[in-house]
């Protein structure tokens, strides 16, 4: 897991926090937008393998 994936753990939990502290909608609302970047910059990075495995498939393909 990466930088990215930290960040985004650690600003759910401050969003989290200041909702339960504030008793806060908006705050928790946040911490449910930082949640969804998290799994979308997770999904990112298992994609980013795609065009490598297409490459080698093509390179390797018998005719």
């Amino acid at each position: 897991m990466g930088r990215a994936h930290g960040r985004h753990r650690r600003g759910t939990a401050w969003a989290a926090t200041k909702a339960l502290e504030r008793r806060s909608l908006g705050w928790l609302v946040l911490a449910g937008v930082f949640i969804a970047a998290g799994f979308q910059t997770y999904m990112l990075e298992s994609w980013a393998v795609w065009p490598a495995l297409a490459a080698a498939y093509l390179c390797t393909r018998q005719s």
